[in-house]
């Protein structure tokens, strides 16, 4: 049995590992094609803003439009002079152009800007020419490369929680000079697919953890009970063997130790009342009737009794039966009994010796349990088509160690205990159609429900 609770703790153990490990590659796998995903959708992104700016570029050459009357030598734009032309019809055109080119690709903003962190023209007009833009700081990196000549893109990062990410796109003038950067940053509507994307990776995930875990405890609960049957199919087994032997040892010790016992019952009585040698027969009539006692188990053990006509009993006038039998005990040891009964108790139709025999057994326990001035509350009441026997007691408990193995054959903590008491008290109410509870605490008192059928 404990071979069966071994492997049994050692394969939940190993199952738990198991989807522990299945979770964390499948969210580990789930976050690195999170993260191929955005890798590739900022590399499309920067791919299609530099093919907007360069196609912007091809058409502001074919427009005719440059900065190259207001550069100077070196190929630097006066902003002063660009300034009071501000509001010329040819520079109003040109935002016009730019406006439309930020709406017809959904960008967030779009301008025109020099090599000094200076706008030279954004297609909304909320800056003034010659304004400083400082976030043209950040991109000094992008805007060297641009200068060049190469189109250049910024990483993807955030800034307050919002993503950015931008193009610079060099403009030239007739003499092959990069005069100004047109400078386009992508819409946030862009990005929200990316969140989308991650939320959706995200509830995926969750979904297949979801029926991993139910798939693992569908999978846990067939292992558990196949672990059952096996162990059933062993103790079924083990049970055989001790009924065979159960029916060799009634078979080869009952006659010769009849005879004992009713030789040392005639050998008593022909001593005298005060002899020595009396009480030492005594002594062995004891001994053979506790030795007959264990046979009778044994052979209850092996060979359930099968009822023959079963009449409808009360439980009350049974229980308050066995509990005179207890009396003289109960009373030298001053245990009180507290007996409850939920009028009116059904009628009970399974073998009334089988379930006096069961409750004989659980007082027994109980008693020997409690100590000097204790107590026994004994409870019984209908629960729909059940009836509740409660047996509570203030004793010394049973240890967590062995509340498992309390129902094992021959499994005792008495000295003179035999342990099979519980397991024939079990194996009865459960041929009757009922169930056996026990729970308890040590130095606290043991709970025994017993449900039989009404």
């Amino acid at each position: 049995m404990k071979r069966y609770r071994s492997i049994h703790t050692i394969l939940s153990r190993l199952m738990l590992l198991l989807l522990a490990a299945i979770l964390i590659v499948l969210y580990g796998g789930g976050w690195y094609l999170l993260q191929l995903v955005k890798e590739s959708k900022e590399r499309d992104l920067g791919q299609r803003l530099v093919s907007i700016g360069q196609t912007a570029a091809i058409q502001l050459e074919k427009l005719h439009w440059s900065f190259e009357d207001f550069a100077d030598a070196e190929g630097n734009v006066d902003v002063e002079l660009l300034a009071a032309y501000a509001g010329a019809p040819n520079v109003q055109d040109l935002r016009a152009w730019l406006r439309r080119l930020k709406n017809q690709n959904n960008l967030h903003t779009v301008m025109i800007v020099n090599f000094e962190n200076q706008i030279l023209i954004d297609a909304e007009g909320s800056h003034a020419v010659g304004e400083e833009f400082p976030f043209l700081e950040i991109d000094q990196v992008e805007i060297a490369n641009a200068q060049t000549g190469t189109p250049a893109t910024s990483p993807l990062y955030r800034v307050r929680d919002f993503p950015y990410k931008r193009s610079y796109t060099p403009l030239k003038d007739a003499n092959n000079r990069v005069l100004s950067l047109l400078r386009l940053e992508a819409s946030r509507d862009y990005f929200q697919e990316l969140v989308g994307l991650k939320h959706r990776l995200y509830w995926l995930g969750f979904v297949c953890a979801l029926l991993l875990v139910l798939v693992a405890a569908l999978f846990y609960r067939l292992l558990k009970h196949l672990i059952k049957a096996e162990e059933a199919i062993a103790f079924t087994d083990r049970l055989q063997s001790l009924g065979t032997l159960a029916a060799g040892l009634a078979h080869e010790l009952r006659n010769p130790l009849g005879i004992i016992l009713a030789t040392s019952e005639g050998l008593r009585d022909e001593l005298p009342e005060h002899a020595e040698q009396r009480q030492l027969v005594t002594d062995i009539i004891g001994e053979c009737q506790r030795l007959n006692t264990l046979i009778t188990q044994f052979l209850s053990f092996s060979q359930p009794p099968v009822p023959a006509d079963v009449q409808p009993f009360q439980i009350r006038s049974v229980f308050e039966s066995v509990i005179t039998l207890f009396k003289k005990d109960l009373e030298k040891k001053q245990i009180a009994v507290q007996t409850t009964y939920q009028e009116p108790l059904p009628l009970l139709q399974i073998d009334e010796k089988s379930v006096r025999q069961v409750l004989l057994n659980l007082l027994l326990n109980a008693k020997d349990a409690v100590a000097q001035g204790g107590t026994i509350a004994i409870r019984v009441e209908r629960k729909r088509r059940r009836v509740s026997i409660e047996i509570r007691d203030d004793g010394c408990g049973i240890p967590a160690r062995d509340l498992k193995a309390i129902y094992d054959p021959f499994f005792t903590t008495k000295p003179t205990g035999t342990g099979l008491g519980l397991f024939i008290s079990r194996n009865i109410v459960e041929g009757c159609g009922g169930k056996m509870e026990i729970s308890s605490e040590p130095d606290k008192g043991t709970i025994v429900v017993v449900m039989l059928p009404c």
